[in-house]
C-alpha cells in the first residue's frame, strides 16, 4: 500500500535525523504509535486523538527539536489516513454481510429495508469509533445510539465496557492499599468471566431473537455463569475483609450474585435437558438476561461511589493504624538509646550483686525496646503491602499468631519499660547505700510503685473492655447465664433472710401482745371482775395485720312482715344471728355466642375454579406417540408429523364398552388403558403400525379385578439382565406388582400393619413410597416408605389434608408430590435418613398471588426441579427459590392465553410434550377436541398451515404483574369419527 510505504519513509527519515538523544524517544513514540494504529484498526477501540498523545507528551522535551517534531506531524497525518481507508473498508464489509445474512435467511425478502440495516451499521460503528473519546463525548454518543437501538445485549455489552473502565480504577486503588491485593484479584477474574458471557454467548442473541441458542451448549453457559457467581461472591469476601460495608453498594453486589445464580437456575433446570432449542422470541432475553443486565447496571451505578470513598477511608484507617506503629517505634528508640547510655556508666562499676541485677534489667530493656522497634517496623510494611492480610478472619494462621504479631510491639515495650524501670529503682539503691542516704532509694522507688499500678489498673480496664466488645456474644451469655442467675440466687436469699426476720418480729410481737393479755385475764379473774378485751390492743393488733372486711352484709326488710317493720322480724326470729342476708344472686347468661364459623363460606369452600384433570391424555416418554380416552376408544397420533398434523397411528376400543378412565405410557412405549375393574396393556411399536390398517388389536395382557383400583402406576425393573416395565395396582389395603403381560409377580398385604393404602410408588427393587393411613379411619394422612422384603416402616411423616389420592415420583426419586386436595398441594422432600413433607404453595412468594391448581400437577425440566400446576387453561411452572437456606419456589411462568373465552369448554385432561420447553402444550376437551399450544417452540406450526390459529399469550411472573405478551399458536385435533372413517384415514 502506498500509505504503509510513505510511513516507512518517514520513519527512516526520522531516525537519520538524530540516533543519539532523540532515538529512545523516536522508538518509544512510533512502539506507542504504531500499537494504537493496530488496536484502532482491529478493534475500533481507540480514537484518532489518542494517537497524537506521544507528541503532546514530549512537547515539553528539551530534547525534541522543531525538526523531529515536523517529521513526527508527518508520520501521524500518514497514520491517519490508513485509519480512515480501514474504517471506510470496515463499513463496506458490514453492510454487504448484512445484506447477504438477510439473503440467505430470506431469499424472498425484498430488501426495502436497506437503509434501516444501514442506519444500524452506522449506528453500531459511531459506537465503536466513539468507544475510546472523552467521557462527555463518549457518554453523549453511546446514549445516541442507544435510543435507536435498546436490546438487552446491547444494554449489557454497554455495562460490560464501563464496569471495565472501572475495574481498571478501583483495582489501581486498591493494588496500593494495604490488603487490597486479594480485592484486586477478584475484581480481575470476574471481569474476566462477564467478558466471556458475553464473547462466547449473549453476542450470538441478536434481533430479538432466541434462535442462536440451539447452536450453543446451554449447559457451558450454566457453568461460565456459576464461575462469575463465584467470582462475584469472592469479591464479596475480599471486600468484607478490607472492612467494606456500604450497605446498597453491598446490596447491589449481592443481588447481581443472586440474578447471576437465578439466571443459571433457569437455564440449567428449564432447557439443560434439552439437546436442541427452535426458539421463536426472546424469550431468555427477557426472562433470563433481562433481570440479569437490570441488576448490573445497578451494580455499576453503586460500585464507583461505594469502592472510591469505602477505598478512602481504608486508607485513611491505615495511614492512622500506621501512625500508631510509627509512634511505638519512636518511643522504643528513644528507650533503647537512653538504656544504652545509661549502660556505658553502669557497665564499669563495681561487681556487686545490685549491679549485676540492674545491668541484667537494663540489658532486657535494651533487648525489648529493640524488638518493639523491630516488630512495629515489620508490621508497618506488612499493612501496607497489597498482599492478603494475615489478621482477617479468612487467614490460615492461627488466631493466636496473629494476636501475639498484632499486640507484639506493644508487650514487647512494655518489657522493656518495666525492665528499665527495675534497673532504675535498683540503681537508686545502689546509690543510696554508697552515699548512706537511704532516702535517694525510697521515694523514687515509691513513685515508680504508685505510677506502676496506676497503669496497670488502666491497661487492665481497658483490655477488660476490649475484650468485652469483641466478645459482646459470649459477654452477653456469660451475664446471662451464670451472673445474673447468681446475682439472683443472692438476691432471694437476702429476700429470703428479710421475710424471716420479719415472720420472727412478728412473731415475738404476737407472743407478747399474748403475754399481756394473759396477764390482764389473771388480775381479773383475781379480782372477780368481768373479762374485758382490751379493745385497744386488739385494734391495734388489727391495724397492724391490715384485716379488711371481705364482704358487707346487709339486711333488707322480710317480706313476712306486712308493715314492713325490721324490728320485728328480729325480735320475732328466735334466731336472729341467722337472719338472711341479701337472697342468692341469680346468674343470668347472656345471649349465646355463635360459633366462630372460622370466615364466610369462601373461605371454607375450595378456591378451585376447575376439577381435577382425568389421567386421558399424555405424551409418551419417547416422543413418538400422543394418546387420548374419549368414552370407550383410545386414539393414538403421531406428534411429529407435519403434514398432516397429528394423523391418527391407531385406534384401540374396549371391548365391553365401558368409559375409560385412565390411560399412561411406559418408558418403553406399553400404553396402559384403564376401564373400570378392566386392565389391558398394548406394545405400541411404530415401525409396524405404520401401514396396518387395523383399528384395534389383541393386547398383551389384560387383568380383571372385583373392585376398581384405587390407583396404578408403570415402574421399572432393572435388577435383571434387561430392564423391563412392571405395572403396581394399588385398592384398599393390598399393592399388587404385575409384569408386562399382566402376569402377577408380588403381591403385599398391608392389613396386617392396619394401614389402608391410597397410593403407592416405587422407589427401588424393595422399598415402595406409600399415601397411607389407619383402616379404621379410612383415609390417608401421611406417607410412609414401606420395604416390602423386610415388612418394615422405615421413614414416615403426616401430610397435610386428608383427601389426596395421587402420588407423583420425580425421575430422582428424591421428591413426590401429592395431588388431590382442594386447598393444598403437599410435596415430600425423600432423605436417607427422614422423609419431609411440605405444604407447596404457602411457601410460594406473597405478592405472586398463586393459586393451588386444580387440574393437574408434576414435575419437569433437568432433574425434575421444576413443578407446573395447571387449572383451566392456566399454567404455572415454579422453580426453586435462590434462596440457599430457606426452602421456598418462585413462579418462573404463570400462561395465560385470553383467546379462550368463556364459548370454549373448559379442558378436562391435559399434558406436555417431555423433553422440550413446557409449552407444548395438549388440553383435551369433553366433546372430544384436542387443543395444541406451541408457544416457545411454535416454529413447529408453520404459518398458514391447515387448523392452525394464532394465539395470544400472557406471561407474568406474578398476578400483579404486567403480562408479556407474545404471540403463540394453537392446533385442534378433531374427534376421531367412526371405526369404519378410522381405517380410511389410517389407509
Amino acid at each position: 500500500m502506498p500509505g504503509v510505504q510513505k510511513c516507512r519513509g518517514y520513519i527512516k527519515m526520522l531516525f537519520d535525523c538524530s540516533k543519539t538523544v532523540v532515538l529512545p524517544l523516536v522508538r518509544s513514540t512510533v512502539a506507542v504509535s504504531v500499537s494504537s494504529t493496530i488496536m484502532s484498526v482491529s478493534r475500533g477501540r481507540r480514537s484518532r486523538g489518542s494517537i497524537r498523545d506521544p507528541e503532546e507528551r514530549h512537547r515539553e522535551s528539551s530534547l525534541v527539536t522543531d525538526k523531529h517534531r515536523k517529521v513526527l506531524r508527518q508520520l501521524l497525518t500518514v497514520l491517519e489516513d490508513l485509519i480512515n481507508e480501514n474504517e471506510a473498508k470496515e463499513d463496506r464489509d458490514k453492510k454487504e454481510l448484512s445484506k447477504n445474512v438477510i439473503k440467505r435467511l430470506d431469499p424472498n425478502r425484498d430488501l426495502v429495508g436497506e437503509s434501516d440495516i444501514g442506519t444500524i451499521d452506522e449506528a453500531v460503528t459511531r459506537r465503536t469509533r466513539t468507544s475510546s473519546r472523552p467521557a462527555p463525548e463518549r457518554d453523549a454518543a453511546l446514549k445516541k445510539v442507544d435510543n435507536q437501538s435498546s436490546n438487552v445485549i446491547q444494554r449489557y455489552g454497554k455495562s460490560l465496557d464501563h464496569f471495565t473502565q472501572l475495574s481498571y480504577q478501583i483495582r489501581g486503588s486498591l493494588t496500593s492499599l494495604g490488603g487490597g491485593g486479594r480485592a484486586a484479584k477478584a475484581l480481575k477474574e470476574m471481569q474476566e468471566s462477564l467478558s466471556e458471557i458475553y464473547n462466547n454467548y449473549l453476542q450470538h442473541l441478536s434481533n430479538g431473537s432466541d434462535a442462536n441458542w440451539q447452536k450453543l451448549d446451554i449447559l457451558d453457559c450454566v457453568t461460565s455463569l456459576r464461575t462469575a457467581q463465584t467470582v462475584a461472591q469472592e469479591v464479596v469476601d475480599s471486600l468484607q475483609e478490607l472492612k467494606i460495608y456500604n450497605d446498597s453498594f453491598m446490596s447491589g453486589l449481592l443481588d447481581f450474585r443472586s440474578k447471576l445464580r437465578e439466571a443459571a437456575m433457569v437455564l440449567e433446570f428449564e432447557y439443560g435437558h434439552i439437546g436442541g432449542i427452535e426458539f421463536a422470541g426472546n424469550y431468555i432475553e427477557r426472562e433470563v438476561l433481562d433481570p440479569l443486565t437490570t441488576a448490573f447496571e445497578t451494580f455499576l451505578a453503586e460500585l464507583r461511589n461505594g469502592v472510591d470513598k469505602e477505598v478512602a477511608m481504608i486508607r485513611r484507617a491505615q495511614d492512622f493504624s500506621s501512625q500508631r506503629y510509627l509512634n511505638l517505634t519512636t518511643v522504643a528508640t528513644f528507650l533503647s538509646s537512653v538504656t544504652a547510655t545509661t549502660l556505658q556508666i553502669t557497665a564499669g562499676d563495681q561487681q556487686s550483686v545490685l549491679s549485676i541485677i540492674m545491668n541484667t534489667m537494663w540489658f532486657t530493656s535494651l533487648v525489648f525496646s529493640t524488638a518493639s522497634a523491630v516488630y512495629s517496623l515489620l508490621i508497618m510494611t506488612w499493612r501496607q503491602s497489597p498482599v492478603r492480610q494475615f489478621d482477617n478472619y479468612l487467614s490460615p494462621i492461627p488466631s493466636w499468631l496473629t494476636a501475639t504479631l498484632r499486640n507484639g510491639p506493644v508487650f514487647t515495650l512494655i518489657a522493656a519499660v518495666v525492665a528499665f524501670s527495675v534497673g532504675l529503682c535498683i540503681l537508686a539503691f545502689q546509690t543510696a547505700i554508697q552515699q548512706g542516704h537511704i532516702a535517694t532509694a525510697i521515694v523514687p522507688t515509691v513513685f515508680a510503685g504508685v505510677h506502676a499500678n496506676f497503669l496497670l489498673l488502666v491497661s487492665a480496664w481497658f483490655l477488660w473492655e476490649q475484650w468485652k466488645a469483641r466478645h459482646p456474644a459470649f459477654w452477653t451469655a456469660t451475664k446471662e447465664n451464670f451472673l445474673m442467675p447468681r446475682l439472683n440466687e443472692i438476691k432471694k436469699y437476702r429476700d429470703h433472710s428479710r421475710d424471716t426476720l420479719e415472720n420472727i418480729k412478728e412473731s415475738i410481737s404476737r407472743f407478747y401482745l399474748s403475754v399481756l393479755n394473759l396477764r390482764d385475764r389473771i388480775r381479773a379473774s383475781s379480782s372477780g371482775s368481768d373479762v374485758e378485751i382490751d379493745i385497744e390492743k386488739d385494734a391495734d393488733i388489727t391495724s397492724q395485720e391490715n384485716v379488711t372486711p371481705a364482704v358487707e352484709l346487709e339486711h333488707p326488710s322480710s317480706g313476712l312482715n306486712e308493715l314492713g317493720n325490721e324490728k320485728q322480724d328480729v325480735l320475732d326470729n328466735p334466731n336472729p344471728e341467722l337472719l338472711q342476708a341479701n337472697p342468692p344472686i341469680e346468674v343470668t347468661p347472656s345471649d349465646p355466642i355463635e360459633p366462630d364459623t372460622g370466615g364466610d363460606e369462601e373461605s371454607i369452600e375450595s378456591v378451585l375454579e376447575h376439577p381435577v384433570f382425568q389421567p386421558t391424555l399424555q405424551f409418551s416418554p419417547s416422543l413418538t406417540f400422543l394418546a387420548f380416552a374419549y368414552g370407550n376408544r383410545t386414539t393414538i397420533y403421531d406428534p411429529n408429523q407435519v403434514d398432516p398434523y397429528f394423523p391418527i397411528v391407531q385406534s384401540i376400543e374396549v371391548d365391553d364398552n365401558k368409559p375409560i378412565k385412565l390411560i399412561t405410557w411406559s418408558e418403553r412405549d406399553h400404553l396402559l388403558v384403564q376401564a373400570e375393574r378392566f386392565i389391558n396393556v398394548w406394545k405400541i411399536d411404530r415401525s409396524s403400525s405404520k401401514d396396518s390398517t387395523d383399528a384395534t388389536k389383541e393386547p398383551w395382557g389384560s387383568i380383571t379385578f372385583d373392585t376398581e383400583p384405587s390407583a396404578i402406576h408403570w415402574t421399572s425393573d432393572d435388577s435383571g439382565d434387561e430392564v423391563e416395565d412392571m405395572i403396581i395396582v394399588v385398592y384398599q389395603d393390598l399393592v399388587s406388582i404385575y409384569d408386562s403381560h399382566c402376569k402377577n409377580v408380588r403381591s403385599i398385604d398391608f392389613s396386617v400393619h392396619e394401614l389402608y393404602i391410597a397410593d403407592a410408588v416405587s422407589l427401588d427393587s424393595s422399598r415402595l413410597l406409600c399415601l397411607a393411613g389407619d383402616t379404621e379411619e379410612g383415609y390417608a394422612d401421611r406417607v410412609i416408605v414401606f420395604n416390602f422384603e423386610t415388612g418394615t416402616i422405615e421413614k414416615s411423616d403426616y401430610v397435610y389434608g386428608n383427601d389426596n389420592h395421587t402420588l407423583i415420583l420425580s425421575k430422582k426419586k428424591d421428591k413426590a408430590l401429592l395431588h388431590g386436595s382442594e386447598n393444598t398441594i403437599t410435596l415430600v422432600k425423600i432423605g436417607d435418613d427422614r422423609i419431609q413433607a411440605i405444604d407447596l404453595w404457602p411457601v410460594t412468594p406473597s405478592y405472586q398471588e398463586l393459586q393451588t391448581p386444580g387440574g393437574a400437577i408434576g414435575f419437569y425440566g433437568k432433574d425434575d426441579e421444576l413443578i407446573y400446576g395447571v387449572s383451566g387453561y392456566e399454567i404455572v411452572i415454579l422453580r426453586p427459590s435462590t434462596g440457599e437456606d430457606y426452602f421456598s419456589y418462585n413462579a418462573l411462568h404463570i400462561v395465560t392465553s385470553p383467546t379462550f373465552n368463556s364459548e370454549i369448554p373448559p379442558p378436562v385432561s391435559f399434558s406436555f410434550r417431555p423433553d422440550t420447553v413446557p409449552y407444548r402444550l395438549a388440553f383435551g376437551l369433553p366433546d372430544g377436541r384436542i387443543k395444541v399450544w406451541s408457544i416457545q417452540s411454535n416454529m413447529f406450526f408453520k404459518d398458514g398451515g391447515p387448523g392452525v390459529e394464532l394465539i395470544t399469550v400472557h406471561d407474568r411472573k406474578g398476578r400483579d404483574r404486567d403480562p408479556r405478551v407474545s404471540e403463540g399458536k394453537c392446533f385442534t385435533i378433531m374427534p376421531p369419527r367412526e371405526s369404519k372413517d378410522i381405517r380410511q384415514d389410517l389407509e
